[in-house]
């Protein structure tokens, strides 16, 4: 999310004026379907992009470093009707970001009907956090307007108070706990589940993440990365197959 920076220091503009045109305070952020917030980043300077950025994420970081995390087993189903076993955690993004086998995200140019149905329902699913942030411009208007906070630390204070202020409303109004139980998602029909999110196992992909500006930095693929995002589709596939996929009723956030 970008946050209008109007005292950015004159000889800096240059480093945080971006695609909007006017300097901002870029900032990467990590929310679940339920719109609960799990991670803020540190202030960027916004003209920065997500590759830049994402080198920085240390939520991310801890997806392969900590071991419960890196550890984690879940099972995919394969076009064959058997089932594999994969390990490790990952994100859910947009097609900026390096192609880590835990950062994944849709087929931005895809040819096949398949490819084009599961990349549209992960575009679907990521808007998750494109709601938090509007949720978050709405509730404070300080984020929304041009922020007359004096410096990119006390910017980052503000929105990260926001974000807490939002996260224990969520708690207090029950809502942080939708997608908890199986009552919270409903069975769809193959043309609604090409319309909607999909329910994916456990904790897989529960977290998704925003984009932040365009790209100018080279790309790195991880070796690992097409394996699992093919392991995805023929999980969907065959799950849809079957009538397994479910959609999470809207929660009012």
């Amino acid at each position: 999310v970008h946050v209008r920076y109007d005292r950015c220091p004159a000889q800096q503009r240059s480093l945080h004026a971006g695609k909007e045109g006017y300097p901002t305070l870029g900032f990467q952020f990590h929310c679940g379907h339920n719109r609960y917030v799990y991670y803020v980043s540190e202030a960027f300077p916004g003209a920065r992009n997500d590759k830049a950025i994402v080198r920085f994420d240390t939520f991310l970081d801890d997806l392969v470093e900590k071991p419960e995390l890196a550890s984690y087993n879940y099972t995919l189903r394969t076009r064959s009707g058997g089932n594999d076993i994969w390990r490790g955690l990952w994100a859910l993004c947009d097609g900026g970001y390096h192609k880590w086998a835990h950062t994944i995200c849709g087929m931005k140019h895809a040819d096949e009907l398949e490819w084009k149905a599961w990349s549209g329902l992960c575009e679907s699913t990521r808007k998750d956090v494109e709601c938090v942030f509007g949720i978050l411009k709405k509730r404070f208007q300080v984020l929304k307007n041009a922020t007359l906070v004096a410096d990119a630390a006390s910017c980052e204070i503000t929105i990260k108070m926001c974000t807490i202020l939002h996260n224990m409303l969520l708690v207090r109004t029950g809502a942080a706990e939708h997608g908890g139980l199986e009552e919270h998602w409903k069975k769809v029909d193959d043309t609604e589940a090409r319309s909607f999110g999909f329910h994916l196992p456990h904790l897989f992909a529960t977290f998704t993440v925003g984009s932040m500006a365009v790209d100018d930095e080279e790309e790195d693929v991880d070796v690992g990365f097409d394996a699992k995002r093919q392991a995805l589709l023929d999980h969907y596939v065959t799950e849809l197959g079957e009538g397994n996929i479910d959609t999470l009723a809207p929660v009012n956030a």
